[in-house]
């Protein structure tokens, strides 16, 4: 073992059987009592190299949370991983040309595993569903010409990312002006069977302006873009539910009348909005490293997780402690809500860590850990009283 992964190691070890007893400051006294453990699993991969260089990124669990689809976007396959066995199940390859293949350059912005035989991918132009025991594959084309009259003003597009529906009938598409590649105006409805396309503006989305870093390079290079707020969505039955990273507030899309509408909430145990005491143009790349720094010490709420089993979401946000020599040191917190986006209670974690995609199974929260190229899970074992 080398010095790194015995390091790794050691640091996850310290986790094991850590436990909190801290009672919600920011909510209802007596909603739940809440104490927790934690442990670290690692998954077998036999003989096989796991693809971790998206942090689990391209991948996604069964509606039965007992596998992960992880696609390999190096080898060009499907790795399958047991959630129960904690090991490597098998690996599909793909094709990549063809009538079956997913093309030459197989990055994606939305991930949907439908079944242990079933994944579906979506980019910028097209969603692929893939029966993964035949290696057949169903296209939908999102050329403007395929899509169904004025659906987008003429100097728009649809982007890359969004979410794709947990039956794989709808895919909703971020969209925006073509010559700003990094700004999202809304979202585009795309019914899968049909092709028709409803546009739902998001005009909150201009509130995520003045915590973005722009990027145009002064040293003769021409390197230009943007770094804004992470922005996820969350399906639930009759809404999908916007999260984004400055704001303590979700937006909510109800699916039936495509209006948006805001939830704020309050916390007691951090900034419930960052600052914004950082540079939002920056010329150089000492600039944009200090911008980087300032805006990574202010709150950062995270992505939802739905807890189906008790009907609740999860919410891990941090905050900057300090400096550690050059390593930033921060605090963690987790939110739960009901899934009317009530919150129930917030409590101060110890000795956690953020290291990829998170999900929940069988009542536990899991979080990815890349344990020096292997794939291992950070494990909370939550208690609320009455479990």
């Amino acid at each position: 073992m080398t010095m790194n992964k015995l390091n790794c190691l050691l640091l996850a070890l310290a986790l094991v059987g850590c436990s909190s007893e801290k009672s919600s400051e920011g909510s209802k006294p007596d909603a739940f009592e809440f104490s927790y453990t934690i442990d670290t699993v690692q998954v077998d991969p036999g003989d096989h190299f796991i693809y971790l260089q998206q942090n689990l990124g391209s991948s996604d669990i069964t509606p039965d949370g007992k596998y992960l689809l992880n696609f390999n976007a190096k080898t060009i396959e499907m790795e399958i991983v047991d959630l129960d066995e904690l090991k490597l199940s098998s690996v599909v390859k793909l094709e990549q040309e063809g009538p079956n293949g997913i093309g030459t350059s197989p990055y994606f912005g939305a991930y949907r595993a439908l079944s242990t035989d079933e994944f579906m991918f979506a980019s910028q132009n097209k969603v692929i569903k893939m029966d993964l025991t035949t290696n057949q594959a169903t296209y939908y084309s999102f050329k403007r010409s395929d899509l169904s009259p004025d659906a987008l003003a003429a100097n728009e597009e649809l982007k890359n990312g969004g979410l794709l529906s947990s039956d794989g009938s709808i895919f909703y598409s971020w969209y925006g002006i073509q010559e700003k590649p990094y700004e999202n105006h809304g979202l585009a409805k795309i019914d899968l069977g049909s092709l028709e396309v409803k546009v739902i503006p998001i005009p909150q989305m201009d509130k995520l302006d003045q915590f973005t870093i722009e990027v145009a390079m002064s040293d003769g290079t021409g390197m230009r873009g943007k770094f804004g707020e992470n922005i996820t969505l969350l399906e639930l039955e009759d809404k999908i539910i916007i999260q984004q990273s400055a704001f303590n507030e979700f937006w909510v899309l109800d699916k039936a009348t495509l209006e948006v509408t805001v939830k704020a909430n309050k916390s007691n145990l951090t900034e419930n909005v960052k600052a914004g005491n950082f540079a939002n143009k920056v010329t150089s790349q000492d600039a944009f490293k200090e911008a980087r720094n300032a805006r990574d010490k202010e709150v950062s709420f995270g992505n939802l997780i739905l807890d189906s089993e008790r009907n609740m979401i999860w919410r891990i946000s941090s905050d900057f402690d300090h400096m550690d020599g050059e390593k930033m040191v921060r605090n963690y917190y987790l939110t739960f809500f009901d899934l009317d986006l009530n919150q129930l209670g917030e409590y101060q974690l110890e000795n956690w860590m953020m290291a990829g995609k998170p999900f929940i199974k069988d009542g536990d929260f899991y979080q990815f850990l890349n344990l020096e190229d292997d794939m291992a899970f950070v494990r909370l074992k939550p208690n609320f009283g009455n479990d």
